[in-house]
């Protein structure tokens, strides 16, 4: 009795709190399987707790991130591409497993820095031992930033997402130039 008091607790109490404002039922934060078979089974309902077998595994999602539930074992990454599996939660921080080479169990505040998606690769190249962002197609966008060299026979024009990424390629161009006329 005193696990079908505690896990309706859980289910009732912390799994309706963690799931409200969100677009995550309370019933898809729970899942279980028969001690002899390991393969999660999930509810399409509030589940009737009292007609839990004991040799049921029950577990309970430990948090929502971006709509979607957080279970022990989930991967999920911060905002600096590192990779994260959640191990438990504690007054409401995920503890992790980093999965970076640095490797260890630390904290993360899943409030502003979790998410099921890694960040995009930032695509980079090199030029005289500076790494620079690589150019990006134009395609009509107002917002994009670019750089034109042009003479009397050929014009040259490339685009960056940012006006920041340009002038660094700029500075970078510049430099060779003035060093090479310099000579």
């Amino acid at each position: 009795m005193d696990k079908v008091v505690e896990l309706n607790r859980e289910y009732w109490g912390r799994i309706h709190d963690m799931c409200a404002g969100t677009k995550v039922k309370p019933w898809e934060c729970i899942r279980w399987h028969p001690e002899d078979n390991p393969v999660w089974r999930y509810f399409s309902e509030h589940p009737q707790i009292c007609s839990f077998e004991d040799s049921w595994i029950v577990e309970f999602a430990v948090t929502v991130i971006e709509d979607k539930p957080v279970w022990v074992g989930s991967v999920l990454y911060d905002k600096d591409g590192n990779q994260y599996t959640i191990t438990g939660y504690f007054l409401g921080a995920l503890i992790v497993e980093h999965n970076t080479k640095t490797g260890g169990v630390q904290w993360l505040d899943w409030k502003t820095d979790a998410s099921w998606t890694p960040p995009a690769h930032k695509r980079t190249f090199t030029l005289n031992g500076e790494e620079l962002p690589c150019p990006v197609k134009h395609r009509g966008q107002l917002t994009k930033t670019g750089i034109g060299i042009s003479s009397t026979r050929k014009r040259f024009a490339v685009w960056f997402e940012s006006k920041s990424q340009c002038d660094a390629v700029m500075d970078a161009i510049e430099k060779i130039i003035t060093e090479a006329r310099d000579k």
